[in-house]
């Protein structure tokens, strides 16, 4: 976005030190914090326009989808327009078994009922990627 965007404030969150280095380094013109929003201490990140969640859910583990559910909500709490974030189907006609694959129902399901009923859902990418964009 900031090589598009030139005229807005981007902020990162990762729980990774080492990917925040490497933004760090790449993108001087944002601010990067390592934080991990699982641990309930949201009260420390604060409220930005827009919310990107991109690829941080196609990690396959026990609870992927809650966890995906968790992120969502926190990131969502933490926006004043909106929330994006993206995913892999468990529509894919292919698997590999390190990946997460959601079920793009349970996920919209979830957004509608407990964060807004502004929900946008896109389900038409190659890979079987969706995307959802939950507004205020």
């Amino acid at each position: 976005m900031l090589l598009y965007y030139k005229n807005f404030a981007y902020t990162g969150l990762d729980i990774n030190p080492q990917a925040i280095s490497l933004a760090k380094e790449k993108y001087t013109n944002a601010t990067f914090h390592m934080h991990d929003l699982t641990l309930k201490n949201e009260n420390e990140i604060e409220i930005h326009d827009f919310v990107i969640m991109s690829g941080i859910f196609n990690n396959s583990f026990l609870g992927v989808t809650d966890y995906l559910e968790e992120l969502v909500e926190v990131g969502f709490k933490k926006s004043k327009s909106g929330l994006a974030f993206n995913f892999i189907s468990n529509r894919a006609q292919t698997k590999d078994k390190a990946m997460a694959y959601h079920d793009p129902l349970r996920v919209f399901s979830f957004c509608l009922e407990n964060l807004s009923e502004k929900v946008v859902v896109n389900h038409k990418y190659e890979r079987a990627d969706v995307s959802i964009f939950i507004y205020h």
